[in-house]
């Protein structure tokens, strides 16, 4: 990549100018701070097909700010050369957890079926915000085979995780995700029982019906022996009940309306008028 000739290079006026060759020069600036980055985002706002090949060197150099901007700005060009380069880079275990974090981020951004199973692999990393941005990724492309290793990640122990999945198994959408999510609805952990309640309440299949009725009418009779956590169970199964809106949930939702705890109460009520 050539030096910049002309000085210092005014970036934003070579990002209005929509240069690109003089935005790709740019990146070999190395006289001043912040030049190289901010040349790194305006091609990523530029979105020009000839970026691609400069920001995937930058994704691979040793400047691990860089690298994340590269990242972002390959995401928003969208381009499939970029898929590879950035598979490597998380798998990259020399780079900080916050790179692998970000680059997973931006393969969900690019939507390539190429990178669940680098990103499968991901949901085991050692650090949260790497398995974070893994599972929302995974949500992003939506293929099949990342529903199984979602549906184990809602045991993950961090909190932030489990609701991130969450979300990712309800973006996609995907049948296949109820059989698993009902029999963690039938499980041990009060926690992996509300974030099941959730789930199926988002994806919306009636299989969903009978065992969310079962945990309503279970819960609230366990008041006694973990009221706070029993409460949490039974208002996320509530209102999945809603959510889902088949009349078989309209009795037991009536009952819920007389629940001794309130929460549950406008649970109930708000479900039974999504039903209405």
């Amino acid at each position: 990549m050539p030096p910049f000739e002309f000085g210092r290079p005014d970036i934003e006026k070579l990002k209005r100018r929509r240069d690109v060759d003089g935005l790709i020069r740019a990146l070999g600036y190395r006289e001043g701070e912040g030049i190289r980055k901010a040349a790194v985002g305006a091609l990523g706002e530029v979105g020009d097909v000839r970026a691609v090949e400069p920001l995937i060197v930058v994704l691979k150099g040793s400047d691990f700010d860089l690298r994340v901007e590269a990242a972002r700005a390959l995401a928003k060009i969208g381009d499939p050369r970029a898929v590879d380069p950035m598979v490597s880079a998380l798998d990259d275990r020399s780079a900080p957890a916050y790179v692998r974090a970000f680059i997973a981020r931006a393969l969900g951004d690019l939507g390539d079926a190429r990178a669940v199973e680098p990103l499968v692999a991901a949901l085991g990393n050692p650090d949260a915000e790497v398995r974070y941005t893994a599972a929302r990724a995974l949500g992003k492309i939506g293929d099949a085979r990342a529903v199984e290793p979602l549906v184990a990640a809602l045991q993950d122990p961090d909190v932030s995780i489990r609701w991130m999945t969450v979300s990712a198994l309800s973006e996609m959408g995907d049948i296949r995700a109820v059989d698993p999510l009902i029999a963690l609805l039938g499980g041990e952990s009060w926690h992996g029982r509300m974030i099941a309640a959730e789930a199926l309440g988002k994806i919306g299949d009636a299989r969903a019906v009978e065992p969310l009725i079962a945990t309503v009418r279970d819960c609230r009779g366990a008041y006694e022996q973990d009221p706070a956590q029993s409460r949490w169970v039974c208002m996320a199964a509530v209102t999945a009940l809603g959510k889902i809106g088949d009349a078989r949930a309209v009795e037991p939702l009536v009952a819920a309306l007389g629940d001794a705890d309130q929460g549950v109460r406008g649970a109930a009520e708000d479900a039974l008028k999504r039903l209405r």
